[in-house]
């Protein structure tokens, strides 16, 4: 995964950079609109979020979000919009083009990443098709129903494992590692991101964290998605 970041402040620009960084995320920094159109054109296949600022010479960064959300090969990047810019017109502009994701400046370290998360968890499809799996792993389609049994009956076991567990019926734990490499075979993006978050050493206390209701949501939710 990589972020680029449309910023002419280099101050600014920097901040967001390393914010990203000290999580692990690849950046790419561009100083107005057409920069950054040009380095989506070299790394597209590795670009899954763009943040830009909106006040930039040259090309600003709501005519840069509207050019990608206009854009067939461009339209399904989501972009965060970091601003120092907060009433209300400048906020419905941003919308109006499609920017469902803004951020104020000046931000927490906190709040940016925040955003991204949420960017990403929003934007991303619940699974990938039956025909793209089928034809990335050269499946035919009872060797498909085989693995989608598969995996379905991974998520249903720990989703079991967690309700005894928060019973007080069960104080063993159970590793996500399985379910994390299912969900990159399956293309379950938002469930992955949040198993990368949660660390393969998760385990469900019996009082219940926020963080643990959002992973067992969204295990239901594949669990719906593999039943049909």
């Amino acid at each position: 995964m990589a972020i680029l970041i449309a910023e002419d402040n280099p101050v600014s620009a920097k901040l967001v950079d390393q914010t990203l960084k000290k999580q692990g995320i690849e950046t790419f920094i561009a100083g107005n609109g057409a920069e950054a159109l040009e380095l989506l054109s070299k790394h597209f296949s590795s670009i899954e979020i763009v943040i830009t600022d909106i006040l930039m010479p040259e090309m600003d960064g709501l005519t840069l979000a509207k050019v990608l959300k206009t854009s067939p090969q461009h339209g399904h990047i989501p972009v965060i919009v970091c601003t120092v810019l907060h009433d209300v017109d400048s906020i419905k502009k941003a919308a109006a083009i499609g920017c469902r994701h803004y951020l104020v400046k000046p931000f927490r370290p906190e709040d940016l990443y925040a955003k991204v998360l949420e960017c990403r968890l929003h934007e991303m499809k619940v699974m990938r098709s039956q025909a793209e799996i089928m034809s990335h792993y050269n499946l035919q389609g009872n060797q498909y129903a085989e693995i989608r049994a598969s995996f379905r009956q991974l998520l249903e076991s720990y989703l079991s494992f967690s309700n005894e567990k928060r019973k007080g019926n069960n104080k063993g734990e159970l590793d996500l590692a399985n379910i994390l490499e299912c969900a990159v075979i399956f293309g379950t993006e938002r469930l992955r991101v949040l198993l990368e978050q949660y660390g393969n050493n998760g385990h469900l206390e019996n009082e219940e964290t926020e963080r643990d209701q959002t992973l067992l949501n969204e295990m239901e939710k594949v669990v719906k998605v593999l039943s049909k």
